[in-house]
């Protein structure tokens, strides 16, 4: 009778190694990509001094991959919560807020695949000059034309704009403005984007699409050694925002008719 059940028991301990196996290769699979490759991830909570959930908060993480500088920006939404996906073991830093509440900075978090890296923030409002009430941000106008500045070497500044489900946005309209020039381009139909040639200095990114949140990056330094890469995250625009979308796209500007 014991040599009949000793078959059974090994078939038994089979099974629940391979339903064990498949839980773990799901639960693994759940932060990776389509080639099986494990990623990690990082989210969060961003709140004001007395818990309530903001939208609408500018969240830059950056990190270094090969010859690149890879900069992900997304806002947090309705809920106050914002998220990064598919992002490789590294180390990372982090900036939150910049517009109307105080900046914050997180260095060094360390990513590591599969585990997911949760980081809440609590935002302390800017003071308002003369404690007057704080008014819209008026767009940038475009200026009529690009300035060229005579020297056309530079480096790449590309990436992709994706929703929160990582489908491309096509068609958003891409500003990269610098000192003497703007560059100007929309995204393809997977969300991507290029502009070549861009000199080494300060320039200020802004990102624009119907029915999501305007992105606006003052401060972007463009290295003269390395390229740049963005990976954009819209959120569509809450209801319940400050701020008018009328303040925050920039005016649109009629092209003559071709002849």
């Amino acid at each position: 009778m014991r040599s009949g059940n000793t078959p059974v028991r090994h078939r038994r301990g089979s099974i629940r190694i391979r339903i064990a196996v498949i839980i773990m290769a799901a639960a693994l699979g759940t932060s990776g990509e389509a080639d099986g490759t494990v990623t990690g991830r990082l989210k969060g909570t961003i709140r004001d001094g007395s818990g309530k959930n903001l939208a609408g908060i500018p969240v830059r993480l950056f990190a270094l991959g090969g010859n690149k500088k890879i900069i992900f920006v997304t806002h947090s939404d309705t809920q106050g919560g914002y998220r990064f996906e598919s992002l490789n073991a590294g180390t990372y830093q982090m900036e939150v807020g910049g517009e109307s509440f105080e900046p914050q900075r997180k260095e060094s978090i360390i990513v590591h695949p599969p585990f997911r890296n949760v980081i809440d923030f609590s935002m302390l409002p800017l003071p308002l000059p003369g404690g007057g009430k704080r008014i819209a941000r008026p767009a940038a106008a475009d200026p009529p034309g690009p300035t060229r500045t005579g020297n056309e070497t530079g480096r790449q500044v590309g990436g992709q704009l994706r929703d929160r489900h990582g489908n491309g946005i096509a068609d958003a309209r891409v500003y990269l403005r610098g000192s003497f020039r703007v560059y100007r381009t929309i995204t393809a139909p997977d969300g991507t984007f290029l502009v070549e040639k861009v000199p080494p200095g300060p320039h200020r990114l802004e990102v624009h699409s119907p029915g999501y949140l305007s992105m606006f990056l003052p401060s972007i330094e463009v290295d003269g050694k390395i390229d740049m890469e963005f990976q954009l995250t819209m959120i569509p625009y809450p209801l319940d925002f400050k701020e008018k979308i009328e303040d925050l796209l920039p005016p649109e500007i009629p092209l003559p008719h071709s002849r």
